[in-house]
């Protein structure tokens, strides 16, 4: 795994991954101190609101498509570690991966 490789110092891949989403977390906060304390006769006291509902919008998106890819991580995790019997059949159907499948599975 990933946390194993001296480069990560030791934190997990997720940890990588959540770290800019974090920071872009902390933009609506420091617009929103900008435009408290810009003076009434600016016009980026117009605009500052704009932009804080468009950085809203976005991180919901992010927020959203993280989400969605987290679970289909964990879905192809669990997959991984599936095991069947020798001529077993399966057949499924992921919402996530968009993908179906049937399989037989013979002695290998």
């Amino acid at each position: 795994t990933t946390e194993r490789l001296p480069e990560s110092r030791k934190l997990e891949l997720n940890a990588y991954l959540t770290k800019p989403t974090t920071r872009l977390a902390r933009y609506p906060l420091l617009l929103e101190a900008v435009l408290k304390h810009t003076p009434d006769d600016s016009p980026d006291k117009t605009t500052l609101p704009k932009v804080i509902t468009i950085v809203r919008d976005f991180l919901r998106k992010v927020n959203e498509e993280s989400g969605k890819t987290e679970n289909r991580f964990n879905l192809m995790q669990l997959e991984q570690q599936l095991f069947f019997r020798p001529g077993e059949q399966v057949v499924c159907k992921s919402f996530y991966l968009n993908v179906r499948c049937s399989h037989t599975f013979s002695n290998q």
